[in-house]
């Protein structure tokens, strides 16, 4: 997977407590900030599903994404 460059700016406060965190769970900022923002899209992502769907998530066996899915259906 390739990298592209991403430069964020915090207060000092901040900053330091990014380094504390990310040193106690033996992670490096930028790794702790991907899974932060992975969790968080997954979270948004399953959080469109109504709880009557989401228990039939994976179980059609498509690449299509549910959102295109239920578009397609009510056209």
């Amino acid at each position: 997977m390739s990298k592209e460059k991403l430069t964020l700016y915090v207060d000092q406060k901040t900053s330091r407590m990014v380094h504390e965190v990310a040193g106690s769970l033996g992670k490096s900022v930028p790794e702790l900030v991907r899974e932060f923002i992975v969790k968080m899209h997954q979270e948004i992502e399953s959080a469109e599903i109504s709880p009557s769907i989401s228990k039939w998530v994976g179980i059609l066996k498509t690449k299509k994404r549910y959102k295109y899915l239920r578009d397609q259906r009510t056209m």
